[in-house]
């Protein structure tokens, strides 16, 4: 099943609106005047940048990679990836979202796949790094029991982040030789 970008941005504006429509529809009638419009407007920019963000690492992965995509390309991967994990269980369906648009711009599969993993490595890395400065700056909330369930969260993740790439690179200090003596033949060739 091949899904344009459009297609993607229309099925999670379903999604979302048959949300809404559950949860009006579940808990009677939902109070809209209590949103905080700057907090809205704060919010929706912060993820406009964090799409510029991940735009640009995606284009200097790839020009380091030596495939030179186009930044345009690169925010459409995102969109791509942003939408494709909208709309499957758990954003299960980001990585492979990437992949697949990657394959239809032209792009070699083990290209995309060395893209998408380094970007997905990457951004694993700054998100447990930014849990465990959220979880610091939440320590003056240690006495309510929200500031207590906060803490514990961002820590757990973090922890787990951390600890799941320390496990992956001390695992590859073996494999990681053979990698790059892989990429550096296939390179040469």
């Amino acid at each position: 099943m091949k899904l344009k970008p459009w297609q993607g941005i229309i099925i999670s504006v379903l999604l979302g609106a048959i949300s809404i429509y559950y949860l009006i529809y579940r808990n009677g009638m939902v109070n809209f005047g209590n949103i905080n419009f700057l907090w809205l407007n704060f919010a929706i920019i912060m993820i406009i940048l964090w799409w510029i963000a991940n735009a640009s690492s995606t284009k200097i992965i790839s020009c380091t990679l030596g495939m030179d995509l186009r930044l345009i390309d690169s925010l459409k991967l995102v969109f791509a990836g942003f939408f494709s994990g909208a709309i499957t269980t758990f954003s299960s369906g980001t990585i492979p979202g990437e992949i697949a648009f990657l394959l239809t711009t032209d792009v070699p599969p083990d290209y995309a796949l060395e893209l998408v993993s380094i970007r997905t490595i990457m951004n694993g890395i700054s998100k447990g790094i930014l849990a465990l400065i959220l979880a610091s700056s939440m320590y003056s909330l240690i006495g309510s029991l929200i500031g207590r369930i906060l803490l514990t969260l961002f820590l757990t993740y973090s922890l787990a982040v951390g600890g799941r790439y320390f496990i992956f690179f001390s695992r590859g200090i073996v494999v990681f030789p053979q990698i790059n003596n892989y990429l550096y033949r296939r390179r040469k060739i």
